[in-house]
């Protein structure tokens, strides 16, 4: 450099100069300041780099060893971060006795059932394991637990066009009215043909309340499931039930 010479600015610093000898206007000046900047910080140490676009972070692909995390593997996509989809409909005697000791299987009665007539009375047999438990509720002890009655696998040749009302009942009687608590609920057969895979649920305490009030629980045997349509069935429909259980869930 030659003495007096005058000393030549850095780029960046001529362009936040303020002199007026500057043609440019304020917004072009603006402009060129702004990329210099960003220029200086991407070729600073250290600078930041773009996420990979395959879910990895720290620039080390998903399922890599990364070095930011002292050698833990970068997390995929659907990791543990990402809830679970919800779950569809889960048949509880899949699970039942060994893989879910909550739930007792007390009582069965194997299908399919047919339940095309007027009404219809299900016996319910003591489950193998559980002639204990089935004794008990025979005699009108309460048991351990919440109990409820699972209807399986409706099935049918073609749409019933009408409802079933199903009633727990320790005879042959007629059958309760809509609103005594023996009356467990009704059951359709949209989709059920030629079968609707799952089950459905229904809560059993008041009902077995109400047969030990009536003494209808003497030990003679466990209740029944009576269904009653609640019209006249399609003929040809064949609605049927694929199984029916009695547990507690404990």
């Amino acid at each position: 450099m030659t003495a007096g010479a005058p000393v030549e600015s850095p780029p960046a610093a001529r362009l936040f100069s303020s002199s007026a000898t500057d043609s440019r206007t304020p917004p072009m000046r603006l402009r060129f300041a702004a990329s210099a900047l960003l220029a200086l910080v991407a070729a600073a140490p250290g600078a930041c780099t773009a996420a990979p676009a395959d879910g990895g972070r720290d620039g080390v692909p998903a399922g890599e060893p990364s070095p930011v995390d002292g050698g833990e593997a970068v997390p995929a996509p659907g990791g543990e971060d990402t809830p679970p989809p919800p779950a569809g409909p889960t048949d509880v005697a899949e699970a039942r006795p060994m893989n879910d000791p909550t739930v007792l299987l007390v009582a069965t009665a194997r299908g399919p059932v047919p339940i095309g007539g007027p009404r219809t009375l299900v016996a319910l047999e003591a489950a193998a394991g559980a002639e204990r438990a089935a004794a008990d509720l025979a005699a009108g002890r309460p048991p351990d637990g919440e109990p409820a009655l699972l209807v399986h696998d409706l099935r049918a040749e073609a749409p019933p066009g009408v409802l079933f009302d199903l009633y727990l009942v320790g005879g042959e009687g007629e059958p309760p009215g809509h609103g005594d608590p023996r009356h467990l609920g009704s059951i359709n057969f949209y989709g059920a043909d030629p079968v609707r895979p799952g089950f459905q649920r229904f809560e059993l305490a008041a009902a077995l309340a109400e047969l030990r009030r009536r003494g209808e629980l003497s030990g003679d045997g466990l209740p029944s499931l009576l269904l009653v349509p609640q019209g006249g069935v399609e003929t040809g429909s064949a609605p049927a039930l694929g199984r029916v259980e009695l547990v507690v869930d404990r």
